[in-house]
């Protein structure tokens, strides 16, 4: 599909952007809950006209909210509102959304005269109009300076039609671009404030995200494509994940699912780890759930700075301790340590992700499988069965699928070959063939028998 202009929605906290964003883009990506404030970095979303050419919507988060009261101040001091800027500026037209039944407030009055001093084209909606006879609300707003308002219910689904043909009317003379697909999707998870924002900033080179000491800041899963070595990644930024006893509100329920799903929509998945607490359990549920949907997975150590009195060989014995206490089965598991605070190895960063993204993506052919399969088993052969009457007899090898990487082998008794032997066979294939970064599956089927046995599988 083709853009063709960039639409951002404004407003005070809880006026109805998140709704009105997810009615136009027909998706849920922006959460909508009661409480100000819940929307806290711009996402991005896709409005079509057709099936060929469409714009984007842009859904910001307003301003600083504090106990579900905004924070009096300066717009420029508010972190939330630092996002909200980006966003208007990268807008080619502004949508100022109104709420028909509080009216106008002095925070309306506020983002009214920021719009008309940097002189930003914007069109004023006022939401929650639910009927005609609602319409007389918009009354209230023409004294201050709201002329020709276009009156709309985002929950109901009224008046966005003839909304719909204002905002492309006004953006006939914007240039069209055509979004790359070729892209390689990274979900960056992790416990909040463990970095994850400033993981993002430090490698697009810009403040994309927002950045606070507060916990669980990041609620909305974001989308933020750059560029390395000519090729196109976008970075996922996702809600901290707590466990389920601590998830209080709705709105974190909410949050953890997108991030659950940004896992899902992932190529690579990058943990963000503080190294001052260390990996906890729930970094390891975390890292087990990127795992068991095949996603390769990068242990990232960050705040490095935190660690006092640093040797020579701390670095070592810190990944050393955690491969073999902490992570054991998944001892091969890449890990990074960085400091983004002060940008120590976070340049080294896209290269294990360049690594683990060529593993990924690897063939292997039919011959060269089989042909080490061979040496494999003629090495190490399996342990005979039925009262050490028969053993399994392997036939053929071939990878049959990527992400992850999976391989079938045809063979004889493939239900009674040992669960310790097909542990072998994984670590050995991983090791031969340089996949040690990436999770690979083994799929076990029988190939004499007529009757389909149950196929095991064994992934890292």
């Amino acid at each position: 599909m083709k853009i063709k202009g960039v639409v951002a929605l404004v407003g005070r906290p809880n006026v109805g952007k998140s709704s009105l964003f997810n009615t136009l883009t027909r998706e849920r990506n922006a959460i909508v809950h009661a409480t100000p404030g819940v929307t806290r970095d711009f996402i991005q979303g896709t409005v079509s006209e057709d099936d060929e050419t469409g714009f984007l919507l842009l859904d910001t988060g307003g301003y600083e909210v504090t106990k579900g009261e905004v924070r009096r101040g300066e717009f420029a001091k508010e972190i939330i509102w630092d996002q909200t800027l980006r966003a208007v500026e990268r807008a080619d037209l502004v949508i100022f959304l109104l709420d028909g039944k509080a009216g106008f407030l002095p925070d309306d009055q506020l983002l009214l005269r920021f719009l008309l001093k940097k002189g930003i084209p914007f069109l004023p909606v006022i939401n929650k109009i639910d009927g005609k006879e609602q319409e007389v609300l918009a009354w209230e707003f023409l004294p201050h300076g709201i002329q020709d308002p276009w009156m709309i219910s985002a929950a109901h689904r009224k008046g966005l039609g003839a909304l719909l043909e204002a905002i492309l009317e006004r953006l006939q003379g914007c240039k069209t671009t055509t979004p790359e697909d070729d892209t390689t999707r990274i979900a960056i998870i992790g416990r909040p404030n463990a970095g994850k924002s400033s993981v993002l900033n430090r490698l697009v080179g810009e403040a994309r995200m927002l950045v606070s000491e507060i916990p669980g800041t990041t609620r909305d899963s974001v989308d933020t494509q750059f560029r390395y070595n000519q090729k196109t990644y976008t970075l996922v930024d996702t809600a901290g994940i707590r466990r389920r006893p601590k998830i209080s509100e709705h709105i974190e329920g909410e949050s953890v699912h997108r991030s659950l799903r940004a896992i899902g929509r992932a190529n690579i998945v990058i943990l963000v780890v503080d190294i001052s607490i260390g990996v906890s359990d729930q970094d390891m549920r975390l890292l087990n759930l990127a795992l068991d949907r095949g996603k390769p997975v990068l242990l990232l150590l960050n705040k490095w700075d935190l660690i006092p009195e640093k040797a020579s060989k701390t670095l070592d014995q810190i990944k050393e301790g955690i491969r073999s206490q902490i992570l054991k089965a998944h001892a091969l598991l890449p890990i990074h340590v960085i400091s983004c605070l002060t940008n120590h190895r976070v340049g080294l960063l896209m290269e294990w992700v360049e690594k683990m993204h060529e593993q990924q993506n690897r063939k292997i052919p039919t011959s060269a499988l089989n042909t080490l399969l061979q040496k494999i088993v003629m090495e190490h052969s399996p342990r005979l069965t039925n009262n050490y009457t028969t053993q399994p007899k392997f036939f053929y090898m071939t990878q049959i699928a990527s992400h992850p990487i999976t391989f079938l082998m045809f063979c004889k008794q493939a239900a009674k070959l040992q669960k310790d032997y097909q542990r072998f066979l994984l670590k050995r294939m991983q090791k031969e063939l340089d996949l040690e970064m990436v999770p690979v599956r083994l799929v076990f089927r029988s190939k004499t028998s007529k009757k389909r046995e149950d196929e095991m599988m064994e992934e890292q």
